[in-house]
């Protein structure tokens, strides 16, 4: 199941003018390719501000992306150098400087997302320490032990949150004051709903987090039907962006601050937007998927589709797949393969059975290859989610 949230696009992707740059570099700029523009700009091929940019954001290369993306921002390309660099701050809980860059790519305008992170205090981190915790698998899901705002609780590993979360419930019995506001968020179906939101001090292991944002949904949704008031959440990006490095075994360990052996085979994590990405591969075609430790069962999308369509024809069994969301439940038309190998943060994995989606759901489905979940984690000995490196590792 995918509850992961989804912020509003703060800014629609525009095709960069076949003037600027070649035209093979545009074309991976309108698919989101920035592994394969990496490597064009790494081989000194690529040459355009706005891709080169767009390319750093992807990578979280700070210093890169203000330098190629701050002297757009007077320009024609201004909306989208502004919506990239919006990305960058609200993964790290830059609130009010992504609240500028959001507010800018439409200057005329209210924009109520903007408005509404101009109210929050940045995320902070008062303390990082390495530790090891216990975590535990219930329900098909990550949980791992906090204290939100001093009280104990127990939430979900979403990677894929672009921001934490919490039930109203929850939310309430922390102690926590909730903000409505006019934003909108959008789910897994690509369904809208309103934000509302609180920020907590939020402590994990020898971690110390100020200011940690966290969106309140409705007591409702489906996520939360079976699950008690202290474990109706989730820690999202921002969180785990600021532990860098976190990694989880087969005997419930789970240790922050242990990065990944860079002797050993793992894959590379980027982001796509406020998404990460990594890079996995099937028959030795190598493709881009959503990294979603929130979501219990991995999910592939129409360009994986498209790129095995023979495989799909010959082992695959047509059918709908139910979905849920805090932004409702819904079926959607699907492939079932009985087994998919995927090489996979250096080892092999297997999706079995394999979902394989044939129509849309949300707007990066048109462009990734999937949706990664914590079923092809499981199948591991130990994982490591590094983002000081931005690598994958899994060892078995």
């Amino acid at each position: 199941m995918k509850f992961a949230l989804l912020l509003m696009a703060v800014v629609a992707t525009q095709a960069i003018a076949q003037t600027s740059i070649q035209q093979e570099d545009a074309a991976l700029y309108e698919r989101h390719d920035w592994f394969t523009l990496r490597d064009r700009i790494a081989a000194g091929i690529a040459r355009d501000s706005l891709a080169i940019g767009a390319t750093a954001v992807a990578f979280d290369d700070e210093a890169q992306a203000r330098l190629h993306l701050e002297p757009l921002l007077k320009g024609k390309q201004a909306a989208e150098a502004h919506g990239w660099l919006s990305y960058m701050d609200l993964r790290k809980g830059h609130y009010r400087a992504a609240a500028a860059h959001i507010a800018a790519t439409d200057p005329g305008n209210p924009n109520p997302l903007a408005e509404t992170f101009r109210t929050l205090s940045d995320q902070v981190t008062a303390e990082m320490v390495p530790a090891t915790i216990r975590y535990r698998i219930f329900q098909n899901k990550l949980f791992v032990p906090i204290a939100v705002n001093g009280m104990p609780a127990e939430l979900i590993v979403d990677t894929d949150a672009n921001l934490s979360f919490l039930s109203e419930t929850a939310a309430k019995s922390m102690g926590l004051t909730i903000r409505d506001s006019a934003a909108t968020t959008v789910g897994a179906l690509g369904s809208a709903s309103r934000l509302r939101i609180t920020i907590a001090d939020v402590r994990i292991g020898k971690a110390h987090l100020r200011n940690v944002a966290f969106m309140v949904l409705p007591d409702d949704a489906s996520l939360f039907d079976t699950l008690a008031p202290n474990q109706q959440g989730a820690l999202g990006l921002p969180v785990f962006l600021a532990l860098e490095q976190v990694s989880w075994d087969r005997d419930g360990n789970f240790r922050i601050g242990a990065g990944h052996d860079s002797t050993r085979p793992s894959s590379p994590i980027g982001f796509d937007g406020a998404d990460p990405i990594v890079r996995f591969s099937h028959q030795g075609t190598v493709l881009t998927g959503v990294f979603d430790t929130g979501a219990e069962t991995t999910d592939l999308w129409q360009p994986f589709a498209t790129a095995f369509a023979a495989l799909l024809k010959e082992k695959g069994t047509a059918g709908m797949k139910q979905v849920r969301g805090f932004g409702g439940n819904g079926q959607v038309s699907e492939v079932l393969v009985p087994e998919i190998a995927l090489n996979y943060g250096g080892v092999t994995v297997r999706a079995a059975p394999a979902h394989v989606l044939t129509a849309r759901t949300t707007a990066n489905s048109d462009w990734l290859a999937g949706r990664m979940g914590l079923d092809l984690l499981r199948q591991a000995g130990r994982v490591t989610i590094d983002f000081r490196d931005n690598r994958l590792q899994l060892t078995e």
